[in-house]
């Protein structure tokens, strides 16, 4: 069966995907994390440890973007519900980026007091969890990629947004290859810059993602795309 790729039309959904998805791997928010994660390791371990997280995140996104929905069904949680709960996730990250906190998540801290242990690991380990994924395959991410996936049905959208999925990995793999090679990248000030701008993005995504849940479940309201 022929496809039909006049889901190509919509081309400002896959640009917002595409900056759904950047704001929450922003370099000030991944790279310290990174850093963080695989201390003092040698660098030809620390490319491994990149090589290692970018495949996991790349395989944990893909599966959310195929059949995410499908395992919403498995708890019996509507789309419209997840909309809206995954759009209130997105608030909350959006408004402490936008605070600038140096860490975002509550998993920053935890990634810093098990920094010794985290030291000790294999890096394949390492790489997989706690990089891969919740550092870069977080809530935030999988949220937005299991909206994004259910906007239209078809496989040639899910297509669509797996290429932007390839253009998102592709950038985290080479932000931790560059990171990889140095100790610093990033000073506050910029992660403070950063943050507030990705954060305001991300903060119109989220109330769309709201509006589009609570419209689906009181029919009389609208959104305006």
């Amino acid at each position: 069966m022929a496809l039909d790729w006049g889901e190509i039309q919509n081309w400002n959904e896959y640009s917002k995907a595409f900056i759904g998805l950047f704001a929450r791997l922003s370099p000030p928010l991944i790279i310290p994390l990174f850093l963080n994660a695989v201390g003092d390791r040698p660098w030809p371990e620390k490319v491994r440890v990149s090589l290692a997280a970018t495949g996991a995140f790349a395989a944990l996104m893909l599966f959310f973007n195929f059949y995410g929905l499908a395992l919403l069904d498995l708890f019996g949680i509507t789309m419209a519900a997840f909309r809206i709960a995954g759009g209130f996730l997105l608030f909350l990250l959006a408004v402490k980026m936008i605070q600038s906190e140096e860490e975002p998540e509550p998993l920053a801290g935890a990634v810093a007091a098990e920094k010794g242990k985290l030291a000790r690991e294999h890096w394949l380990a390492l790489g997989i969890v706690p990089i891969g994924t919740p550092i870069l395959a977080g809530p935030g991410a999988l949220t937005t990629m299991v909206i994004f996936s259910e906007d239209h049905a078809g496989l040639e959208h899910k297509l669509l947004l797996t290429g932007v999925l390839l253009v998102i990995t592709l950038y985290v793999g080479a932000a931790l290859l560059l990171a990889s090679a140095a100790k610093s990248l990033i000073g506050p000030l910029v992660t403070k810059v950063f943050n507030r701008i990705m954060g305001l993005i991300m903060l119109a995504i989220a109330v769309e993602f709201m509006l589009d849940g609570f419209a689906a479940h009181f029919p009389t309201l609208m959104t305006v795309h």
